[in-house]
């Protein structure tokens, strides 16, 4: 048992020090690549353009896009995967976050994917 929580510490330590790390980099990166997509998008809806111009926003947007769902689901997995361990143990929710905002969960990617589709 000594040994179990000796790693359930280590563990621990692991994760905080990566949100810590790790936590302004999602924040920025998701706030950035959604930006992105949003203005994307709206360029594609609103302006007119030759077709070089319209398969390079559609690129950019679907670019966008596509790190917002690796980054979520990354962040997510790791979440899973360790709350899986620690919440044996604690009963704690453990993962990365957005600046300590929320934390990025699998719950979290379903909830944003279900609000976009009612907005069709």
């Amino acid at each position: 048992m000594k040994r179990m929580r000796q790693l359930h510490f280590n563990i621990c330590k692991l994760v905080e020090e990566l949100d810590n790390d790790m936590g302004w980099f999602y924040a920025t990166d998701l706030g950035v690549m959604i930006f992105l997509s949003v203005f994307t998008l709206y360029q594609i809806v609103k302006t007119s353009m030759d077709t070089f111009s319209l398969v390079m926003y559609i690129f950019w947007f679907f670019s966008g896009i596509a790190i917002v769902g690796l980054l979520t689901s990354f962040a997510a997995f790791t979440h899973e995967s360790l709350n899986l361990f620690l919440s044996k143990l604690t009963g704690t929710q453990v993962g990365f976050t957005t600046c300590g905002l929320l934390t990025i969960t699998k719950e979290f990617i379903l909830t944003m994917k279900h609000n976009n589709e009612g907005h069709y």
